[in-house]
């Protein structure tokens, strides 16, 4: 992970008061299509901090600079989706696709 990125997120979790832990896995299980997370804690105060993650929610101004450095670019078979088909998305891909917008100049 680059340095900016970690800074981006020590930054969020300083202003909230929370851990890094805690603003990542509390991302990562607002995204789209994630129903779980598997962490690995090293000792139980880790595992009472990851825990407590699932009492976080990040507001759209925190989310939406780790959306952005965390997007990768769009591989086959979603490039095509996302290319040609976002008039008509799946329920479950519309938010997947449309973070792909500005991989793909439309956004």
């Amino acid at each position: 992970m680059a340095p900016d990125v970690i800074a981006m997120l020590v930054q969020i979790a300083e202003d909230r008061g929370i851990s890094v832990a805690q603003v990542v896995l509390s991302w990562l299980l607002a995204r789209p299509g994630i129903t779980g997370a598997v962490f690995g804690p090293r000792n139980e105060e880790q595992l009472h901090d990851d825990l407590a993650a699932v009492d976080v929610t990040l507001t759209a101004e925190e989310t939406a600079p780790i959306d952005k450095v965390t997007q990768r670019a769009v591989h086959y078979p979603f490039w095509h989706r996302a290319n040609l088909a976002t008039d008509r998305p799946d329920r479950s891909e519309a938010p997947y696709l449309d973070g792909y917008a500005s991989t793909l100049g439309g956004g």
